[in-house]
């Protein structure tokens, strides 16, 4: 795939992030996710109820706000070196994280998104796709295990208006 095309079409700066989806998803899944997350990777979570940051989610608090505590609402980061992907845990049923489209400037960039990815979408058995923010219906990239797919045809200037919050 050609970097050049990537990075205009999915890394172009709209003013917007790009979000990371698994659709359809489920507690059990999330555990899993999460156990992942915090074995492998570098993270910084704000523990709403110690009011601290930590290097692990703790997967009961997560459950606990899914349960109805809205005071636990809480962003994980992770990093991939010197990127960064917010894991946000609105609802069980779908796992959604996002990311910053400027902060890929080279194709090594984009290639540590595609095995984080490609690792997710292995230990879930899920795919796991990347749209325009709050627009699923674009699925810019889908990954599926280690199989690679990506839709340029859409123009960044069409996708539809979406709302800042």
């Amino acid at each position: 795939m050609n970097w050049k095309e990537i990075h205009k079409t999915i890394y172009y700066w709209d003013g917007f992030w790009r979000d990371i989806y698994l659709f359809n998803s489920s507690r059990q899944e999330w555990t899993l996710l999460l156990q992942l997350l915090n074995s492998n990777y570098r993270i910084e979570w704000h523990n709403p109820k110690t009011d601290k940051t930590c290097s692990k989610i703790d997967v009961e608090q997560i459950a606990e706000f899914w349960n109805g505590n809205d005071e636990l609402i809480s962003t994980a980061k992770i990093f991939l070196d010197d990127l960064q992907i917010n894991f946000h845990f609105f609802t069980e049923e779908e796992i959604e994280a996002d990311l910053d489209p400027r902060e890929f400037k080279k194709q090594e960039d984009h290639q540590k998104l595609l095995d984080f990815l490609s690792n997710i979408s292995k230990h879930l058995n899920k795919e796991v796709f990347v749209t325009p923010e709050n627009a699923p219906e674009y699925k810019l990239i889908r990954v599926n295990q280690e199989t690679i797919d990506y839709d340029l045809s859409s123009n960044p200037s069409e996708w539809p208006v979406r709302i800042k919050e």
